[in-house]
């Protein structure tokens, strides 16, 4: 919604968890079934460019994260309401880690499990070890130099870029498969 507020724009988000929340979370507990459509309301139009490139990697691996859940007195970027694990993207602008520190402790209190994205690699594009696995063997490389060289380049992949760091939260929390690496041991969150 053009020209309104930043208050205004969580207050019209809050009214619709409000009414969203209890009815994902009754189909969740009745069937299982996490997968919702996170479009019923718009939120492309409110996000950040960060929090856009987290939100095309979020969609890119099926994991049943939506935007701007409501928690306690926050809005967390991207969360499973269902399992309680958040995705906070941490641009310069709008995150001072004192304060982060104290809410990560209070979100944790209840529950939650929060990963941070720091913005440098939001949009950080690395290409997936998969591909350049695939990369390596049509160029005549045996499976063994290949794996030896994307190793190292799979480890930057889920450490140190938002998709890396989705895919690895699927793999640690959603049983997704992992080629080449154990993604737990690069990702960690910050309050579990």
């Amino acid at each position: 919604m053009k020209n309104e507020s930043l208050g205004q724009r969580f207050a019209r988000i809050r009214e619709h968890y409000k009414t969203e929340l209890p009815r994902m979370m009754a189909v969740y507990e009745e069937t299982g079934r996490c997968h919702f459509d996170p479009y019923r309301l718009d939120f492309t139009t409110d996000m950040t460019p960060i929090e856009y490139s987290v939100w095309c990697d979020i969609r890119g691996t099926c994991l049943p994260f939506y935007p701007q859940i409501p928690a306690l007195q926050y809005f967390l970027d991207f969360a499973d309401p269902f399992k309680k694990i958040a995705i906070e993207c941490d641009g310069a602008q709008w995150h001072d880690a004192e304060k982060d520190a104290k809410r990560d402790a209070r979100l944790k209190e209840i529950g939650w499990t929060i990963y941070r994205i720091p913005g440098r690699v939001c949009k950080r594009l690395v290409t997936p070890p998969l591909d350049l696995l695939h990369e390596k063997c049509e160029r005549d490389y045996s499976m063994e130099e290949a794996l030896r060289i994307v190793g190292p380049h799979a480890r930057d992949w889920y450490a140190n870029t938002s998709e890396g760091i989705v895919k690895a939260i699927g793999v640690i929390h959603y049983g997704q498969s992992c080629p080449f690496v154990d993604a737990g041991m690069f990702v960690r969150p910050i309050a579990s």
